[in-house]
């Protein structure tokens, strides 16, 4: 299950040398739609528990996977059904 607001890339992080680690990203759409509704969804999910000491684009709901602890989570699925 995920949500629609989801959106998932990966990043290449050069090290020193020649190797490259790949990184997943998890990014919250709606965080990205502004400055204003970065911050309220960041208060909203901090005041639950769910959001780190930083504010940032970051879907902190994908590692532990607790898509019902979200108020903004949409699913994909009831979504593409509608």
């Amino acid at each position: 299950m995920k949500c629609i607001h989801l959106r998932e890339q990966t990043a290449n992080i050069k090290q020193i040398g020649l190797s490259t680690i790949t990184q997943g990203e998890y990014l919250c759409l709606l965080k990205m739609q502004s400055e204003a509704k970065q911050i309220e969804i960041y208060q909203t999910l901090f005041e639950k528990g769910l959001e780190g000491s930083i504010l940032s684009d970051v879907c902190p709901i994908v590692p532990s996977n607790n898509w019902n602890a979200c108020p903004y989570f949409l699913s994909r699925r009831n979504y593409e059904d509608s």
